[in-house]
């Protein structure tokens, strides 16, 4: 997929959740190859979990870390109903912090740094002593943030309202077959979770070969570090955490 004049850039995500972060200006300069290397579903609750789901007026704050953290706890809990209670939100994301705004919610906090670590900073800047926080996300996710945030004194409660999976309808189609043989000039890994599926549905014998001669960016220093265990070199072109600011740095650069 190597190219005179137009570079190849894979991303794992599909063009529709893509749609408002790529511009025409990129399509110019790149072909952009969309594999969706993860599929989430909803997680089914125990008893216990679900009441404290179904309680989040009992806390003070709730952070969602994901648009499907947002989209799997609204399947859960009415929004009308949600809106009348005085809890507080906080984000990990630009898009999530869009999904939250969308519901006509307010977001009290949404770091600059879209990661653990930049809530996590924010969080460091108020009293959070005794505070009650419901953190709904995802079955893989890290731990790092109720740690810190109970570190804090905060009362935390973590519940895996989804779960992660690859993709696995991808495994036998033309574009993997493809890509085993033909490697675009440019790999974009949105989360370790996304590293760990394309390896899984690429399934090459010796991985560090398969990406020797292109050029990998991490979202975030998590899934840079993810990649970099599998000997692969990785990098971060952007302070910030979106395919979006990358795009636009890939952009700059090849101008």
């Amino acid at each position: 997929m190597k190219s005179i004049n137009k570079k190849t850039i894979l991303i794992t995500k599909s063009q529709t959740e893509l749609k408002n972060d790529i511009s025409e200006k990129s399509f110019e300069k790149f072909n952009f190859i969309f594999l969706p290397t993860i599929i989430t579903t909803r997680k089914q609750l125990s008893c216990d979990e679900l009441k404290f789901i179904t309680d989040y007026q009992n806390f003070d704050w709730i952070i969602f870390s994901s648009i499907n953290a947002v989209e799997y706890f609204f399947q859960i809990i009415k929004i009308e109903d949600f809106r009348k209670s005085k809890i507080k939100i906080a984000v990990v994301g630009e898009k999530t912090k869009n999904a939250v705004i969308s519901k006509n919610l307010k977001v009290e906090i949404c770091p600059y740094n879209f990661s653990q670590e930049g809530l996590i900073e924010e969080f460091s800047k108020i009293d959070i002593k005794l505070a009650k926080i419901l953190i709904p996300t995802s079955a893989q996710s890290r731990t790092k943030l109720k740690i810190e945030l109970e570190n804090f004194g905060a009362e935390v409660k973590r519940i895996c309202i989804y779960k992660t999976s690859t993709n696995l309808e991808l495994r036998n189609t033309k574009i993997i077959h493809k890509l085993r043989v033909e490697k675009p000039d440019i790999f974009i890994f949105t989360s370790p979770t996304s590293f760990y599926g394309f390896l899984e549905l690429i399934n090459v014998e010796k991985i560090e070969d398969y990406f020797q001669d292109s050029e990998v960016i991490s979202i975030g220093h998590i899934t840079s570090e993810a990649i970099q265990k599998a000997n692969i070199q990785s990098q971060i072109i952007s302070e910030k955490y979106t395919i979006k600011s990358i795009i636009n740095e890939l952009v700059k650069r090849n101008n």
